[in-house]
């Protein structure tokens, strides 16, 4: 009861604190310094941001923040960009997409992949531009209990000089014993612009630390045909009682650009927020980064392993990697035709060289250093606002991924607003598959072998039409020596499967609007492979929601509705949590064939948003629960609560 009325109060502080104030547009007006008659104005229109990718193209543009509800309540990492992870039944555990999804980088990888979509990416991280200090608290919180809390701040220390803090803890106790996570992330970035446009700086540091126990699964792998305890599901019994993985990382990254000869430059009419358009541009970047992963088993339960090579009692496993990365750009621009803040035609010539030193250390017995030295290039041209193509290769000349190549090609063609925009795209891929697939040494897996490079070849089509808001894709893949886990019984070895394998995807995207204020938006994937086995996959994914939206007392936005996820039966990954990899079972369980319902009530109160969520509604009707991962089975229904609150001074 304490619990309930502490959150009431908190989601209604401050909606209270805010009614207060008579500015009804969610902007603060302030007077000028004296004798200064200007109106400042500080809302989500003065926070700007951009990304590090957004920064390497032509142009540097800066957009708002976004502060729309509009899929807020996918707050998961889950539920990612329309796409669905699998997982092990709780926020913070091992997760991997559903659909088919190849990795495009080459050159090194540790191949280390179960948490990543926990950890902070650099290269995701935004960077700001602001005319007064911002500050965002973010908060979600559910059953057993799950939190997720966020927090950031950034303000311009000059005009042209910001930094800011970003940080993220994810807690969760989970439904079935041992599955309590702890997952912390903490980001400190700045940008700096010169006066005159030629020189930008832009660094962050990041930590991370993440905790996952690992039970292993449930003994009873059909507890929801015939529940051993139904009652007291905490007290189900597990394979693993006191395992656990955690993830330590720390990276630096600083990265320089230097705009030389004629600097165009377009104002917007907001300040800071000027579009810039270099002509020549030399770029320098370095990033340091070491990462520790590391697995340990308490439980004494060596029948859960097919093999323990360490006689020691509670064997502590680890991987140490260090990785030191300069890369030096030369950019080329060409522009004519300017016209409403854009050009016409364009073109752009890059070619860059990067050097990565590579530190990784397993048990001991694995200790090597190599340098892994690659080329770079891009080129592209646009010959009208309409239609252009980019081409982008990289090829590693040095170390021992020798050999390892991506060719890339991408079109655009924009018809009309009545007709849309397509888009195609061909890929070509070389490379060594990643490190883990190779060497590994722990307590319990041994192995030192040199397999195939992975051969990939793709082609994309998509198509857009933003008046019907329509969108239609396809993307076709044809790739041999392809490399995976596959196991029986908690046997699990790496396994190169040569012959050549066809992956067809389909996707759909259509919003509907009925009755003015009922919206639906629905996406589907059809995909077709000839080696499910090898591949398992489901043929259809669909994920829609449908919700009203209105406005109550001219002030508060709210969206009210359901959001729908099925997929079609098919075979279930497992998990080697002493890997940290999910593997195809030679002795699968079937998933799939079971919609699950979500329900949700989103609004947004001036600087503050709100949801209420009731996670698995449907539970009951048409099963009493589903799986994604064998012996892992997903939670129960769930109400859960959250709150974005945001300051712009």
């Amino acid at each position: 009861m304490f619990r309930i009325k502490h959150l009431l109060l908190c989601l209604l502080l401050p909606a209270a604190a805010l009614a207060q104030q008579p500015d009804t547009t969610g902007a603060r007006r302030e007077s000028g310094t004296p004798g200064n008659d200007t109106l400042r104005i500080y809302s989500p229109l003065t926070v700007t941001v951009i990304s590090e990718e957004r920064m390497n193209s032509d142009s540097l543009v800066t957009h708002p923040i976004d502060t729309s509800i509009y899929r807020f309540q996918n707050y998961s990492p889950f539920y990612r960009n329309k796409r669905y992870f699998v997982n092990l039944g709780n926020l913070g555990l091992a997760t991997r997409d559903l659909l088919v999804d190849f990795n495009k980088e080459i050159g090194f990888r540790t191949g280390q992949q179960a948490l990543d979509v926990y950890q902070y990416d650099r290269t995701e991280l935004e960077y700001y531009r602001t005319r007064s200090p911002y500050t965002e608290l973010y908060y979600v919180t559910g059953g057993r209990p799950e939190q997720v809390f966020r927090f950031i701040h950034t303000q311009n220390i000059k005009p042209r000089l910001n930094a800011g803090v970003e940080y993220q803890k994810i807690g969760s106790e989970g439904y079935y014993p041992s599955q309590g996570t702890n997952h912390l992330n903490l980001a400190a970035f700045a940008w700096y612009q010169s006066e005159n446009l030629r020189y930008n700086l832009i660094g962050n540091v990041i930590h991370s630390d993440l905790r996952a126990p690992e039970n292993g699964g449930l003994m009873n792998d059909s507890i929801f045909d015939l529940p051993s305890n139904q009652d007291q599901i905490l007290q189900e019994r597990v394979f693993l009682d006191d395992a656990r993985t955690r993830w330590r990382g720390t990276g630096i990254f600083l990265k320089q650009f230097y705009n030389i000869g004629r600097v165009d430059r377009i104002d917007t009419g907001k300040a800071y927020a000027e579009k810039v358009y270099p002509h020549q541009r030399i770029s320098h970047s370095i990033y340091y980064e070491t990462r520790n992963y590391t697995y340990q088993d308490k439980s004494g339960n060596p029948s859960y392993y097919y093999f323990i090579y360490n006689s020691e009692p509670n064997p502590l496993d680890s991987i140490h990697y260090r990785n030191i990365e300069n890369e030096f750009t030369l950019s080329v621009f060409g522009r004519t035709g300017q016209k409403q803040g854009a050009f016409s035609k364009a073109a752009i010539l890059q070619a860059g060289i990067k050097h990565r030193l590579i530190n990784y250390w397993q048990q001991g017995a694995i200790d090597t250093n190599f340098h892994v030295l690659s080329l770079k290039g891009q080129a592209g041209y646009q010959l009208s606002e309409k239609l252009g193509i980019l081409f982008n290769g990289e090829r590693v000349f040095l170390g021992p991924y020798d050999g390892d190549i991506s060719l890339s090609a991408d079109a655009r063609l924009f018809i009309n607003e009545d007709i849309g925009e397509v888009r195609l795209g061909a890929l070509y891929q070389r490379k060594r598959p990643d490190f883990l697939f190779e060497q590994y040494h722990s307590s319990y897996h041994r192995w030192s072998q040199e397999y195939e490079r992975v051969n990939l070849s793709q082609l994309t089509f998509s198509y857009y039409h933003d008046k019907l808001k329509l969108g239609l894709s396809g993307e076709y893949s044809l790739i041999s020596n392809y490399a995976f886990f596959r196991g029986r019984d908690n046997y699990i070895v790496p396994y190169q499967f040569t012959n050549e394998m066809d992956v067809l995807k389909v996707s759909l995207d259509k919003d509907i609007q009925f009755f003015k204020n009922v919206v639906f938006s629905g996406h589907l994937v059809y995909q077709h492979t000839n080696y499910r086995q090898v591949l398992p996959s489901p043929e259809v994914f669909v994920y829609g929601s449908i919700f009203y939206r209105n406005k109550l007392f001219n002030v508060l936005d709210f969206q009210l509705g359901a959001d729908v996820r099925y997929f079609t039966e098919t075979e279930a990954y497992s998990y080697a949590p002493e890997l940290g990899r999910f593997y195809v079972d030679d002795n699968p369980k079937m998933i799939g064939e079971y919609p699950v319902v979500d329900l949700f009530l989103t609004a947004n109160l001036r600087r503050t948003r709100f949801l209420v969520k009731f996670d698995h509604a449907n539970q009951g009707f048409p099963e009493r629960g589903y799986y994604t991962v064998k012996r892992y089975p997903m939670p129960n229904r769930t109400l859960k609560f959250g709150i974005s609150w945001r300051f712009y001074d």
